[in-house]
């Protein structure tokens, strides 16, 4: 474990720091007509109401309310809200990573942050879902990939490149919006135990589950790791780096799948580097009882693989889509 008083050439340590920072999306209140419109991007959907109630007079009614509560909570500043908020966040983050490049130069290592990535599993193999470009061009013949597994805690998870086995679209001849930038990091199966030890894998294997029978609010959010926010010290040998959470807007296009990102507040580029890679999460919202605490369920929706230039305080940023990912899971399942 590293730290400031340590001589130069110590093993590197690795800092994610808790996965709690949910970031507002842009314009929730806005009006169409506004600059910087939201118009044609879903921040919120409320599903139809289920068919089955007796009673659709006084369900709406009540339905409304309680609703409106959800989306107060969510977007609420309040500590009963920022609560609520933190657990939303948890449920998103238990899958979700900064990937770590270390180069090794002699007994020299060197730590830079490569993207994020969404821990993931099909049938009996466990992968690290990401952009391709975020394995291509970060990593390189003979350095070693890291990933962060616990909060708040100084920690070293390190795996040798070389065993691990990448699975992807072919890669594009020029990096771009078209795509395709996708791929399954095939973790070694000697690694599992100790990454479920601190972290959860989603399942590809099984289908979407089914929306609960109550009303519920679907809300969006991309995953990732910030490079603009993050800290190396000690001659890159120590990094402080926080998973946050955004609260999107959400649209189809060009057959991808595409989120809406509030980047006032980054520094003056506006840059989302190290997003790459990340997560994009549908998360069911509802009350089982009234006035009680929100419940949440989180499901993939997509990998984030490329950034369009910021526009009004608000950044698009494109993902290969769930169909996309479980084609490639299952792909390479039948390769084995």
């Amino acid at each position: 474990m590293c730290s400031a008083g340590l001589p130069a050439g110590c093993r590197v340590g690795l800092l994610a720091h808790a996965p709690l920072d949910l970031r507002r999306a842009p314009a929730l209140r806005q009006s169409p007509s506004s600059k910087g419109n939201t118009q044609g991007w879903a921040m919120f959907h409320r599903p139809p109401r289920p068919l089955f109630k007796l009673d659709p007079t006084v369900f709406t009614n009540e339905a409304d309310m309680s609703l409106d509560a959800i989306e107060a909570r969510l977007i609420g500043s309040d500590a009963e809200s920022v609560k609520e908020q933190i657990k939303i966040v948890k449920s998103v983050s238990m899958h979700s990573v900064a990937i770590f490049a270390l180069s090794v130069t002699g007994r020299e290592e060197t730590l830079n942050l490569a993207g994020s990535g969404t821990l993931v599993c099909y049938q009996d193999a466990h992968y690290i879902l990401t952009a391709l470009h975020v394995w291509e061009e970060g990593f390189r013949r003979g350095s070693k990939l890291g990933i962060s597994l616990r909060t708040g805690v100084y920690h070293r998870f390190i795996m040798d490149c070389d065993t691990i086995i990448p699975f992807g679209l072919p890669k594009p001849s020029m990096w771009g919006e078209a795509g395709p930038d996708i791929v399954l990091l095939r973790i070694p199966d000697v690694h599992i135990g100790t990454i479920k030890a601190d972290q959860v894998f989603y399942n590809l294997s099984i289908t979407e589950p089914a929306p609960p029978n109550v009303e519920h609010i679907e809300a969006s959010f991309l995953i990732g790791a910030p490079a603009c926010f993050g800290t190396f010290l000690h001659l890159q040998k120590l990094a402080t780096v926080g998973l946050k959470a955004f609260h999107v807007g959400i649209r189809q296009k060009s057959g991808f799948i595409e989120a809406l990102m509030n980047v006032e507040g980054f520094p003056s580029s506006q840059s989302v580097e190290g997003m790459s890679g990340g997560g994009l999460w549908k998360v069911l919202l509802y009350e089982p009882s009234p006035h009680g605490p929100i419940e949440s369920i989180a499901i993939l929706r997509g990998v984030a693989f490329w950034q369009f230039p910021p526009e009004n305080n608000t950044r698009v940023v494109r993902c290969h889509d769930i169909q996309t990912i479980r084609s490639l899971a299952e792909g390479r399942s039948a390769r084995k």
